[in-house]
Protein backbone atom coordinates (compact mmCIF):
# COMPACT_ATOMS: atom_id res chain seq x y z
CA UNK A 1 0.00 0.00 0.00
CA UNK A 2 2.83 2.41 0.81
CA UNK A 3 4.35 2.44 -2.72
CA UNK A 4 0.91 3.17 -4.17
CA UNK A 5 0.42 6.06 -1.75
CA UNK A 6 3.89 7.38 -2.62
CA UNK A 7 3.09 7.14 -6.35
CA UNK A 8 -0.14 9.11 -5.86
CA UNK A 9 1.74 11.78 -3.88
CA UNK A 10 4.38 11.95 -6.64
CA UNK A 11 1.64 12.48 -9.23
CA UNK A 12 0.23 15.27 -7.07
CA UNK A 13 3.72 16.74 -6.73
CA UNK A 14 4.17 16.68 -10.50
CA UNK A 15 0.89 18.52 -11.07
CA UNK A 16 1.24 20.94 -8.15
CA UNK A 17 3.27 23.67 -9.93
CA UNK A 18 0.67 23.91 -12.70
CA UNK A 19 -2.25 24.03 -10.26
CA UNK A 20 -0.95 26.90 -8.13
CA UNK A 21 -2.77 30.26 -8.34
CA UNK A 22 -0.96 33.52 -9.06
CA UNK A 23 -1.87 34.94 -5.66
CA UNK A 24 0.95 35.38 -3.15
CA UNK A 25 3.56 34.15 -5.64
CA UNK A 26 2.42 30.54 -5.48
CA UNK A 27 2.74 30.06 -9.24
CA UNK A 28 6.26 31.52 -9.22
CA UNK A 29 7.47 29.57 -6.18
CA UNK A 30 5.26 26.47 -5.84
CA UNK A 31 5.80 24.09 -2.93
CA UNK A 32 8.31 21.31 -3.60
CA UNK A 33 6.35 18.15 -2.88
CA UNK A 34 9.30 15.92 -3.81
CA UNK A 35 11.58 17.55 -1.23
CA UNK A 36 8.77 17.46 1.32
CA UNK A 37 8.26 13.73 0.84
CA UNK A 38 12.00 13.06 1.02
CA UNK A 39 12.27 15.02 4.26
CA UNK A 40 9.14 13.40 5.72
CA UNK A 41 10.55 9.94 5.04
CA UNK A 42 14.02 10.89 6.31
CA UNK A 43 12.71 12.37 9.54
CA UNK A 44 10.62 9.31 10.35
CA UNK A 45 12.57 6.42 8.82
CA UNK A 46 14.81 4.08 10.71
CA UNK A 47 18.55 4.53 10.10
CA UNK A 48 19.27 5.42 6.48
CA UNK A 49 16.23 3.68 4.95
CA UNK A 50 14.91 6.93 3.45
CA UNK A 51 18.05 7.85 1.50
CA UNK A 52 17.16 5.42 -1.27
CA UNK A 53 13.64 6.81 -1.38
CA UNK A 54 15.06 10.34 -1.56
CA UNK A 55 17.18 9.33 -4.55
CA UNK A 56 14.16 7.64 -6.15
CA UNK A 57 12.06 10.77 -5.67
CA UNK A 58 14.90 12.80 -7.18
CA UNK A 59 15.06 10.55 -10.25
CA UNK A 60 11.31 10.95 -10.71
CA UNK A 61 11.68 14.73 -10.40
CA UNK A 62 14.55 14.59 -12.93
CA UNK A 63 12.22 12.86 -15.38
CA UNK A 64 9.86 15.84 -15.10
CA UNK A 65 12.50 18.53 -15.59
CA UNK A 66 14.98 19.58 -18.24
CA UNK A 67 17.89 19.24 -15.85
CA UNK A 68 20.33 16.40 -16.55
CA UNK A 69 19.34 13.07 -15.08
CA UNK A 70 20.73 12.73 -11.58
CA UNK A 71 20.67 16.39 -10.55
CA UNK A 72 17.59 16.21 -8.34
CA UNK A 73 18.47 12.64 -7.34
CA UNK A 74 21.75 13.92 -5.90
CA UNK A 75 20.06 16.86 -4.18
CA UNK A 76 17.20 14.93 -2.56
CA UNK A 77 19.46 12.00 -1.68
CA UNK A 78 21.89 14.41 -0.02
CA UNK A 79 19.15 16.15 1.97
CA UNK A 80 17.64 12.79 3.02
CA UNK A 81 21.10 11.60 4.07
CA UNK A 82 21.63 14.71 6.19
CA UNK A 83 18.26 14.33 7.91
CA UNK A 84 18.46 10.57 8.43
CA UNK A 85 19.13 9.56 11.99
CA UNK A 86 21.73 6.91 11.15
CA UNK A 87 22.85 4.95 14.18
CA UNK A 88 21.67 7.53 16.70
CA UNK A 89 18.10 7.60 17.91
CA UNK A 90 16.74 11.12 18.19
CA UNK A 91 13.05 10.23 17.98
CA UNK A 92 10.48 11.78 15.69
CA UNK A 93 10.64 15.41 14.75
CA UNK A 94 7.18 16.89 15.25
CA UNK A 95 5.72 20.32 15.83
CA UNK A 96 7.86 23.41 15.39
CA UNK A 97 11.08 21.37 15.14
CA UNK A 98 9.61 19.34 12.27
CA UNK A 99 8.47 22.47 10.43
CA UNK A 100 11.86 24.09 10.95
CA UNK A 101 13.55 21.00 9.52
CA UNK A 102 11.24 21.14 6.48
CA UNK A 103 12.01 24.83 5.94
CA UNK A 104 15.77 24.45 6.32
CA UNK A 105 15.86 21.22 4.31
CA UNK A 106 13.95 22.78 1.42
CA UNK A 107 16.22 25.84 1.50
CA UNK A 108 19.24 23.54 1.46
CA UNK A 109 17.80 21.51 -1.42
CA UNK A 110 17.23 24.68 -3.46
CA UNK A 111 20.69 26.02 -2.72
CA UNK A 112 22.44 22.72 -3.47
CA UNK A 113 20.47 22.48 -6.72
CA UNK A 114 21.53 26.01 -7.72
CA UNK A 115 25.16 25.15 -7.01
CA UNK A 116 24.84 21.78 -8.77
CA UNK A 117 23.61 23.31 -12.05
CA UNK A 118 26.16 26.14 -11.92
CA UNK A 119 28.85 24.41 -14.04
CA UNK A 120 26.64 23.69 -17.05
CA UNK A 121 23.96 26.39 -16.91
CA UNK A 122 24.27 29.97 -18.02
CA UNK A 123 23.08 31.30 -14.71
CA UNK A 124 23.43 34.91 -13.68
CA UNK A 125 23.86 35.91 -10.07
CA UNK A 126 22.92 33.30 -7.51
CA UNK A 127 20.94 35.76 -5.36
CA UNK A 128 17.61 35.20 -7.14
CA UNK A 129 18.09 31.42 -7.02
CA UNK A 130 18.81 31.54 -3.29
CA UNK A 131 15.87 33.91 -2.66
CA UNK A 132 13.58 31.68 -4.70
CA UNK A 133 14.67 28.71 -2.60
CA UNK A 134 13.61 30.56 0.55
CA UNK A 135 10.17 31.36 -0.92
CA UNK A 136 9.74 27.78 -2.11
CA UNK A 137 10.72 26.59 1.36
CA UNK A 138 8.12 28.88 2.91
CA UNK A 139 5.27 27.45 0.81
CA UNK A 140 6.57 23.90 1.26
CA UNK A 141 6.48 24.40 5.03
CA UNK A 142 2.89 25.65 4.81
CA UNK A 143 1.99 22.53 2.79
CA UNK A 144 3.82 20.31 5.30
CA UNK A 145 1.40 21.14 8.10
CA UNK A 146 -1.68 19.35 6.71
CA UNK A 147 0.24 16.74 4.71
CA UNK A 148 2.35 15.51 7.64
CA UNK A 149 -0.73 15.36 9.85
CA UNK A 150 -2.58 13.35 7.20
CA UNK A 151 0.31 10.95 6.61
CA UNK A 152 0.88 10.47 10.34
CA UNK A 153 -2.78 9.79 10.98
CA UNK A 154 -3.30 7.36 8.09
CA UNK A 155 0.13 5.66 8.30
CA UNK A 156 0.13 5.67 4.48
CA UNK A 157 3.93 5.59 4.12
CA UNK A 158 4.77 3.37 7.11
CA UNK A 159 5.85 0.51 4.86
CA UNK A 160 8.69 2.61 3.41
CA UNK A 161 10.25 3.60 6.72
CA UNK A 162 12.19 0.41 7.45
CA UNK A 163 10.31 -0.40 10.62
CA UNK A 164 9.07 -3.82 11.53
CA UNK A 165 5.38 -4.07 12.19
CA UNK A 166 4.11 -6.37 14.90
CA UNK A 167 1.31 -8.76 14.11
CA UNK A 168 -2.00 -7.98 15.74
CA UNK A 169 -3.31 -10.45 18.28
Amino acid sequence: MAPVALLLLVLLGAALPDLMPHALGLSTWPPDMFALLAMYLASRARAYAAVGWGITLGVLKDCLSLDPLGTHAFVLGFVAWLLAEGSRSRGRLDGIAGLLIVFLGTCLAGWVHALRVLPYASVGPLGPAFGGAVMTALWTTVLAIPLAALLDRTHALEGLLGRRRALSA
